[in-house]
């Protein structure tokens, strides 16, 4: 298993986690507003 491939999709992972939550608590507040 090559650990820095792996390092590089765990990074990606990261940054798709954070634009999901971002996008999930813009829609909650643009459905509060």
């Amino acid at each position: 298993m090559n650990s820095a491939g792996t390092g590089t999709s765990t990074m990606k992972y990261e940054r798709v986690k954070e634009k999901m939550i971002e996008t999930s608590a813009s829609s909650v507040i643009n459905a509060s507003i």
